[in-house]
């Protein structure tokens, strides 16, 4: 039996980023970087991973809404004058990394990159953005996960 624990149980060749050879060695130990820096992996290194186990990270968003009316008398007729202001996506504008929401950076984390003649595997890390993957998630941009302010002026009569 194999200790699926045991970081030498995974081969690795070297691999080519762009203009940059990454040794097997360094794949490795970028590798066991990875696995440390997620919860979920590293919780459960050695098990098989858990159908929808490993989940992304929790999504808070709030948005707010601010109204201010201003009345007046015109004759007979009431006539108000209102202002707005949307705030969407409200925890982003007073912290970046708040209402962030995060996505994989890949789906596999290791890519195979051939099979001996005795059924023994060797992977290389995936690459991201021209380089092994260093993370799982990642923070996307994008005008649903940043923040906005919608102003209005509303004349009611």
């Amino acid at each position: 039996p194999t200790d699926a624990t045991n970081p030498s149980e995974i081969q690795f060749v070297d691999h080519t980023y762009g203009t940059t050879v990454v040794t097997a060695a360094q794949q490795a130990q970028i590798f066991e970087n990875y696995i440390k820096q997620d919860p979920y992996l590293s919780d459960h290194r050695g098990q098989v991973a858990e159908r929808n186990g490993a989940k992304r990270p929790w999504y808070n968003r709030l948005d707010a809404k601010f109204i201010q009316d201003l009345f007046t008398n015109i004759g007979s007729h009431r006539n108000t004058l209102e202002f707005s202001a949307d705030i969407y996506n409200l925890p982003n504008l007073l912290n970046n990394y708040w209402g962030a929401r995060k996505i994989y950076s890949v789906n596999n984390p290791l890519t195979v990159s051939s099979i001996s003649a005795s059924g023994v595997p060797s992977f290389f890390i995936t690459p991201y953005n021209g380089a092994p993957v260093a993370q799982t998630f990642i923070s996307t941009i994008s005008t649903a996960n940043t923040w906005a302010i919608q102003l209005g002026l509303r004349y009611i009569f």
